[in-house]
């Protein structure tokens, strides 16, 4: 059999990473809903807040069709549909770690033609039910990373995939890690001195980086385009 390449793996943020925006914001702009007494108190009792927003939107009469066609307004940011194009190269794996939700990610994925680069989702999962109302669950719960929201640690599940793929043979060259939020510090701080973490240019993943000076080991690119992530790439390849 023969032995599988090295690879390089690229994992990506979502929202405001692969997309110009967020789309848990996106999908309560059908209406105004204040965080009020009510909703406070059925998260405490373990629903979670968009769990709660996406069960007042469906008693609203939000229909599935409407919530996708709302979510589908989201542009993918300038250059990652020719970056994700040279992506399909066997050279690179893709995967996705976000704390959006698989339904809202798959519809994007899938309108702009890059779902089949994408090897792996780890979100939190979501589907509709026979009422037509999406319910979405957390993706684990975790309470060892303090750098991490309850139902997300990153860089727990990066560190299993690549753990997993290893198991199947699969050895990465480096690891190229894109986000811009502070919960996409956490998987960056796992990077070795091969690896790369693309942090967009302003939003808080930069700031979180410039606050701590010397804790990253892997090299630090900012980026505000598809296009700067794709240059730097070609560089290894050439």
């Amino acid at each position: 059999m023969e032995t599988p390449k090295p690879k390089t793996l690229m994992i990506f943020d979502f929202d405001h990473t692969l997309v110009n925006g967020n789309s848990n914001v996106e999908i309560q702009r059908f209406q105004t809903i204040p965080f009020t007494k009510e909703i406070r108190e059925l998260c405490r009792s373990g629903q979670n807040y968009m769990g709660v927003i996406y069960s007042i939107l469906h008693d609203k009469g939000v229909t599935p069709e409407e919530m996708k066609a709302r979510i589908l307004t989201i542009s993918l940011l300038p250059g990652m549909k020719e970056l994700f194009t040279y992506l399909s190269s066997d050279k690179y794996e893709v995967i996705i770690v976000s704390d959006a939700n698989t339904v809202f990610i798959e519809w994007i994925l899938t309108e702009y033609g890059i779902r089949q680069q994408v090897r792996d989702i780890y979100s939190n999962p979501a589907e509709f039910n026979s009422d037509g109302k999406l319910i979405m669950k957390h993706y684990h719960y975790q309470n060892s990373c303090d750098l991490s929201s309850p139902n997300m640690c990153k860089g727990d599940i990066v560190d299993k995939h690549v753990r997993k793929r290893q198991l199947e043979g699969v050895e990465y060259t480096r690891l190229c890690y894109v986000g811009d939020g502070g919960n996409d510090y956490c998987p960056s701080l796992r990077l070795s001195s091969k690896d790369y973490v693309f942090v967009r240019a302003d939003y808080d993943l930069e700031n979180m980086i410039n606050e701590n000076p010397g804790e990253l080991k892997a090299k630090v690119i900012l980026w505000s385009s598809g296009r700067a992530i794709l240059d730097t790439l070609k560089t290894f390849d050439a």
